[in-house]
């Protein structure tokens, strides 16, 4: 299990982690941002612009 994970600002996913440390007792780092992933975001920006290219052929 994770140490640390990165989510954003929605609610969701706060309630869920909690209710996970809850049934586990495993100390779990909640780190919300919505800028922190966009490393991975842009990353995925350039896989989308290959399949739609290939999408109108």
């Amino acid at each position: 299990m994770p140490d640390k994970v990165t989510i954003d600002k929605g609610g969701a996913n706060a309630a869920a982690l909690e209710a996970l440390q809850e049934t586990t007792d495993h100390a779990i780092e909640a780190r919300q941002s919505l800028y922190l992933n966009n490393l991975i975001e842009q990353n995925h920006r350039a896989v989308e612009r290959i399949v739609r290219t290939m999408a109108r052929r």
